[in-house]
């Protein structure tokens, strides 16, 4: 069974490469899209069966030509020039399109920044969309306009848009999401599949790891969509005492991050600690398995598995009510936080760690949910029903 995989050079890449080669060895072929051929891969641990392939519209439409005897193309994640390939990928190939966020999160078809955005971080967004100069505004207003006639394609979004709605399957770890995209698009056709990159084991050097002291993890990048400061508003209720605020800004907005590390330090003094360097993901657990509290204030689904890997540790996790994340999380039994009721000062509980019986109960249930035996077990008999 042959297998074509769609990807770029994304840290997820080299697990899920890992999956489906354990299920199917020697029949899976990735073509990963890099800005350079010749340049050496950022994240991805390059492999036997990869494919470099320059970031262009040329080798996009042509991809699909190289498909051959394969039965499925599973697309990781859909940008631009994916999407051009997956809308012209032939209908005899099953399309399987591995749900990352940015599709329908980033894409203004789809969702709005109010949507995601509380109230003082859409205020800063808003702050610093205004400071974009006016040819910025030109471009975008004739975007749609200029990718038809210079590259026959849609503009970005609605290539992403169109691409969702020609793909035969949605997979993502629970159907929460999945629904809220169907309901975004109720005339789409596409079935669930389940899927994660995240088996506990390859997120973790020692699958025995425990949180080591009672620091505070907030957000997992410089986006808006962690929404920062309606936690620092939060938070500055507190005594915090010797608690660090450790707060992941290696990637995002460049001018989102340096906001946030400003207000951090004014507001936390030395108890704000940012992570503004790219770490390697056991590199990067193993630095914040010294938090007990984790705080994702994400109105949408991020930072999943960093949530997971947490929650494994035993960390205490508060997530926004809104995240889909948070009701699959309740639906499974997990002990779970709200940001809006929990994370409140009256709660004398509500920086202090998950008692060891609640640790314990969160890893049992996990270890039913994202073990690597039961995921490779369930990926396999959902390819087997597509094949």
């Amino acid at each position: 069974m042959k297998i074509i995989h769609i990807a770029s050079d994304q840290k997820f890449i080299n697990s899920a490469y890992f999956q489906f080669e354990s299920l199917y060895p020697g029949e899976n072929l990735f073509y990963l899209f890099v800005d350079d051929i010749e340049q050496t891969l950022k994240y991805v641990q390059q492999e036997e069966r990869m494919v470099l392939v320059e970031k262009s519209v040329e080798q996009s439409k042509g991809l699909p030509n190289k498909f051959g005897e394969a039965s499925m193309v599973f697309f990781h994640g859909l940008e631009y020039y994916s999407s051009i390939v997956l809308n012209r990928t032939p209908n005899k190939y099953k399309k399987i399109w591995i749900l990352w966020g940015m599709e329908i999160y980033s894409n203004p078809y789809l969702f709005k920044a109010q949507s995601i955005l509380d109230a003082q971080t859409l205020e800063l967004f808003e702050s610093n969309k205004a400071k974009r100069n006016i040819g910025k505004k030109f471009k975008d207003i004739f975007r749609g306009f200029f990718y038809r006639i210079k590259y026959r394609t849609y503009g970005p979004y609605k290539e992403v848009l169109a691409a969702i709605n020609k793909a035969n399957y949605c997979a993502i770890l629970y159907k929460e999401e999945f629904n809220l995209v169907k309901n975004k698009l109720p005339d789409n056709e596409l079935t669930y599949l389940k899927y994660s990159y995240y088996p506990i084991e390859k997120m973790l050097d020692d699958p025995k790891n425990k949180v080591t002291d009672n620091n505070i993890l907030l957000g997992n990048s410089a986006s808006y969509t962690n929404n920062h400061l309606e936690v620092f508003s939060i938070l500055s209720k507190f005594n915090l005492d010797s608690q660090k605020v450790i707060t992941p800004l290696s990637y995002g907005d460049q001018n989102y991050k340096e906001e946030i590390i400003t207000r951090g330090h004014k507001e936390f003094k030395n108890n704000f600690e940012p992570l503004v360097n790219f770490m390697p993901l056991h590199e990067y657990n193993a630095y914040i398995q010294k938090c007990g509290i984790v705080i994702m204030n994400h109105h949408r689904q991020q930072a999943v598995g960093n949530v997971l890997t947490m929650l494994w540790m035993g960390a205490k996790v508060y997530l926004d009510q809104r995240n889909t994340l948070y009701y699959y999380l309740k639906r499974i039994g997990i002990h779970i936080y709200t940001v809006s009721e929990d994370l409140v000062p009256s709660n004398l509980e509500a920086l202090k760690q998950l008692d060891e019986e609640k640790q314990l109960h969160n890893r049992n249930i996990l270890r039913q949910e994202i073990g690597e035996k039961i995921l490779l077990k369930k990926l396999k008999s959902q390819i087997e029903k597509i094949a």
